[in-house]
């Protein structure tokens, strides 16, 4: 088993979190030290969806099924923010899971669809989702 602590500097202040390798992420807040600290922003004590994409942002790049396992508990906190799922799909890419990408990429586009996005954006989707299935649309 391992486990990533890390320390995420975001507004208004720096987050601390211990990343386990199952993806349970656990806020250790009290343990960081920090005069300010920041307070779970769910009644659960669950991160929000933002500190989710955050901490996979953090994450990516260096441990891709890390950050996949944090973007997709901001997917599961909001479940309509195309951004979750393309950054999600990238990563996927970044491991060779082609299809877990594609999938992505597609409600990606579904989402800005509903979401009455540019056609601009939403083409360009549309291209990654092609490209991530092995051609074009």
């Amino acid at each position: 088993m391992s486990i990533s602590l890390k320390k995420l500097n975001a507004q208004p202040s720096p987050v601390c979190y211990a990343v386990f390798d199952d993806g349970e992420v656990v806020n250790l807040e009290d343990m960081c030290g920090e005069e300010n600290q920041q307070e779970p922003t769910q009644e659960s004590g669950e991160l929000s969806a933002q500190e989710y994409f955050d901490l996979g942002m953090e994450q990516y790049g260096g441990t891709y099924e890390e950050a996949i396992a944090s973007f997709t508990r901001a997917i599961e906190a909001d479940p309509n923010n195309y951004e979750y799922y393309s950054m999600r799909a990238s990563a996927y890419n970044s491991i060779d899971n082609v299809p877990a990408a594609a999938a992505d990429y597609a409600r990606v586009v579904e989402i800005l669809e509903n979401q009455g996005a540019p056609e601009g954006l939403i083409g360009y989707f549309r291209d990654m989702w092609a490209t991530s299935q092995g051609g074009t649309e």
